[in-house]
């Protein structure tokens, strides 16, 4: 099948697996690089906002004011994608928990924090930070954050190499019809003049 192609034929598809071949390991490099970026910032972020939950209710916790420890919990509200948290006292019940989500003790022993795997395939970011107060620690604090809009960032990536792709792929065919006229004019011109010489017999 291939051999049967035309020279500009077989160039544009030398070219166009080229490119395609190109743009695959650079998507998937691309997509990896965004995904361990994503993760890797996203656990920095909601690492900082637990901290933040859990010196705001640290005085409540220890004074065993549920009430109290709840409205400084709701703050995760104001924390885009942050959707659940609680505090676990150290002698084991949970305190209070705020929003939705459930965390169970094997997702928080395999916790998925900076890990771009777990942030592609959707599973939420899981951190935990101690509750201090008084220089004492009385809990943990959990916090799951939500990983939806890593696609959102991937995409736009996506879409600028694609964009590329097709501007590269446009170039290659432009090149590839600019070196297949080098190779066959001057074949042609040849073939021309002994097709004349042929005519008239002049040899």
């Amino acid at each position: 099948m291939f051999a049967r192609l035309s020279i500009w034929q077989k160039i544009v598809v030398v070219v166009s697996v080229t490119i395609a071949t190109t743009v695959l390991i650079v998507a998937g490099t691309s997509v990896w690089r965004e995904a361990s970026r994503y993760a890797e910032t996203r656990t920095g972020e909601i690492l900082a906002i637990a901290k933040v939950l859990a010196s705001t209710a640290a005085e409540s916790t220890a004074a065993g004011d549920k009430m109290r420890t709840l409205f400084a919990l709701r703050a995760i509200r104001d924390f885009k994608g942050a959707n659940y948290v609680r505090i676990d006292l150290n002698d084991g019940p949970t305190f209070a928990e705020i929003g939705t989500g459930v965390i169970l003790e094997k997702d928080i022993a395999a916790s998925n924090a900076r890990d771009p795997i777990a942030v592609l395939r959707g599973r939420p970011l899981i951190v935990s930070v101690p509750v201090r107060n008084a220089g004492q620690d009385i809990g943990t604090l959990t916090l799951m954050a939500g990983t939806g809009d890593v696609w959102q960032r991937i995409g736009s990536t996506l879409v600028d190499l694609l964009l590329a792709s097709v501007i590269a792929a446009t170039l290659g065919t432009v090149a590839a019809s600019i070196m297949t006229r080098r190779i066959t004019d001057p074949i042609k011109q040849l073939s021309t003049v002994m097709n004349t010489i042929r005519r008239r017999q002049d040899f």
